[in-house]
């Protein structure tokens, strides 16, 4: 415990003496911007409901550096480097884990042809609304992107983007185009891909209205029944999934009251594996899908203060993991959003098929916030009650309650020191999803309260 805290302590010095607030950005006449950012963020993880044990710590770091130019004002070229790490990663002072990767690279186009129509094709970061359906995740070191197309249309009231992402790719590329290059028979074609459509219509000043669809298709299983090694097999990914997602939003502010609607349904198939134990057979289950979630937020801001109230709720499976003979699958699936910003800062539920065992999730919380008006300093403080969406197999519903709480400071724009962490105090669920070896002679309850805490400095220029 004391070696954890002085390693808070120790970043906090860190960020007392580095930190010189500067701008490293041309200005003027030049059309070339320089920027970057720098994130540490120390954490001591206690989550896992036993306090006999002891916490873990650990230290992440983000580093980017970007430089963007605009050409003949109509083309604007974006390029961005990250490296992402934990201290002490590469296990020796001399050795490199070689880390530094193209976190962003695109070209963007506008007014093609005249027309309020724009283009943007490479890597970039991509993110919608509320972040609950697609969401950049800036809490994790090295954060969400995507590769693929984009095309927007524009008007003042309303715009539409159309895109496609490359979500996996298995096929590496080669220059050496020869027989050997298309082998017969044609091996499978194992990509994952999302084509979508989101559109906003704005009618009035403060009201506006979401409508998305976006299709996924992963082309894997006939891969896996090619080769059927165990390297293929052992990724997380699902096989031949074919699912539409269509959804909208509602966005309305009335003086100091603003609320926010939204939901959308899952229909499709799905191709889950199992490999029998010391084989290498691999048995598919065909699932049909159908699931929906839905959201609400109504919050009232006074000058200083803002309180909402928040629910959701993520359809389950009735009977949860007991259901696996089933060949209905009733979890919506957000893979793509940021769930760390609406499920509760200690991310008990960042997948919600694996962390309810199949059930579902309701999140209903409280949130208030505090910022002094021309001040620096920012509070926050959520109150969380979550439980399943259907009920286990001995007849519970309840995951428990966490408590989150940040306190932030701003250096100067877009630049932060900020501290905070949470309790998350278990239900009957959480209890027995969390016991070790059920139902052995070794079996391990636990129970207990968890708690996580942080303390985070993130610099951008």
């Amino acid at each position: 415990m004391i070696h954890n805290y002085t390693k808070l302590i120790l970043l906090i010095i860190f960020i007392c003496i580095i930190i010189i607030p500067s701008k490293v950005r041309s200005e003027g006449n030049s059309d070339w911007i320089f920027g970057g950012q720098i994130q540490i963020r120390s954490e001591l993880d206690g989550r896992d409901f036993l306090n006999e044990t002891y916490p873990y710590s650990l230290t992440s770091m983000r580093t980017r550096m970007s430089v963007e130019k605009k050409v003949l004002n109509q083309i604007k070229l974006f390029v961005e480097l990250q490296d992402s790490r934990v201290w002490g990663q590469e296990k020796s002072t001399t050795a490199s884990i070689f880390n530094v990767d193209l976190h962003q690279g695109f070209a963007e186009i506008d007014s093609i042809f005249g027309l309020p129509l724009s283009a943007k094709a490479g890597r970039y970061e991509h993110s919608y609304g509320s972040n609950r359906f697609f969401g950049s995740n800036q809490w994790h070191y090295a954060s969400r992107t995507f590769d693929g197309l984009l095309i927007k249309y524009k008007l003042n009231s309303f715009w539409v983007d159309v895109f496609n992402f490359t979500h996996t790719y298995f096929k590496d590329f080669t220059a050496n185009y020869n027989q050997n290059t298309y082998p017969y028979p044609p091996n499978a074609d194992t990509s994952f891909s999302i084509y979508g459509l989101w559109a906003n219509i704005k009618p009035a000043e403060n009201l506006s209205f979401d409508l998305f669809s976006y299709y996924e298709t992963d082309r894997r299983k006939d891969e896996l029944d090619r080769k059927a090694k165990d390297t293929l097999f052992a990724s997380s990914r699902n096989v031949n999934l074919n699912r539409l997602t269509s959804g909208a939003s509602i966005n309305y502010k009335l003086n100091e009251f603003s609320t926010l609607i939204e939901g959308a349904y899952q229909a499709g198939t799905l191709t889950k594996g199992t490999k029998k134990a010391g084989e290498t057979t691999v048995n598919y289950f065909d699932y049909d899908i159908s699931a929906y979630t839905i959201a609400a937020r109504f919050q009232y801001d006074l000058k200083e203060l803002s309180v909402s109230l928040n629910g959701e709720i993520v359809s389950g499976t009735e009977g949860g993991d007991t259901a696996k003979n089933s060949n209905k699958l009733r979890v919506f699936d957000n893979t793509y959003s940021t769930k760390h910003a609406i499920y509760g800062y200690m991310d008990y539920f960042s997948t919600i098929e694996t962390s309810t065992r199949n059930l579902g999730l309701h999140d209903y919380y409280l949130r208030s916030s505090y910022k002094p008006k021309d001040s620096p300093w920012y509070a926050q403080l959520d109150i969380h009650y979550f439980t399943s969406d259907k009920k286990s197999a001995t007849d519970l519903t309840d995951f428990g309650t966490e408590i989150d709480y940040i306190l932030r400071y701003s250096i100067f724009k877009n630049s932060v020191i900020e501290g905070g962490g949470g309790f998350f105090l278990p239900g009957k669920l959480m209890k027995e999803i969390w016991t070790v070896n059920p139902g052995k002679s070794n079996e391990k309850k636990r129970e207990d309260i968890a708690f996580w805490a942080y303390l985070m400095l993130r610099v951008t220029l």
